[in-house]
């Protein structure tokens, strides 16, 4: 199985291949989580995830018909054991992302004198815009402006509980999470 991220954009979903590149058009397998067939791996939360099993024989395409032609990801998230005491965690994580390095670039002044000496070496006439002193004077420094400093922040509370009596029998793991995140553009 390989599992490619073709940019870094933030969410950008992965492209996986179970059985290789076989069609033109979409190779990418089944995703189902916890039984229900779902559109990517973006859908879940890594730290959710208790188990994967992958299906790529004739047993895929039995349970799920064509839509398995490509593979099959089974994803099992956490539940709630029996026998287990209820459990409580909580997690916060935080960081910071700001660019190592500009590059460097030229300024509104320098050019405007690399444009003229250009022409000039050219033997050409300079246009009016390279000499008009309003275009010469810096304002504004794109690089910086454009890549400033991001934050990352998520935070996540977990409970699991199980209830079992003579008519009832409950597993369930209550969840809730935030990501609160800037990225740097």
């Amino acid at each position: 199985m390989d599992i490619v991220r073709y940019d870094g954009s933030p969410g950008s979903i992965p492209s996986i291949r179970v059985l290789g590149t076989g069609t033109i058009n979409d190779a990418d397998p089944l995703i189902v989580i916890d039984g229900v067939p779902s559109g990517g791996l973006n859908d879940v939360n890594s730290n959710d995830i208790a188990s994967i099993e992958i299906l790529k024989d004739a047993s895929a395409s039995a349970i799920y018909g064509s839509r398995a032609a490509n593979g099959v990801v089974l994803i099992t998230t956490k539940k709630g054991n029996y026998g287990q005491a209820p459990q409580t965690s909580a997690g916060y994580y935080t960081g910071s992302k700001q660019p190592v390095k500009f590059l460097p670039m030229l300024d509104a002044p320098q050019l405007v004198a690399l444009k003229t000496e250009a022409y000039t070496n050219d033997g050409l006439t300079v246009p009016t815009i390279w000499s008009d002193p309003y275009y010469a004077v810096q304002r504004t420094n794109w690089q910086k402006a454009l890549m400033g400093s991001g934050r990352c922040r998520m935070r996540m509370w977990r409970c699991g509980a199980e209830a079992k009596n003579r008519i009832t029998d409950v597993r369930q793991l209550l969840q809730r999470g935030w990501d609160d995140r800037q990225f740097l553009f």
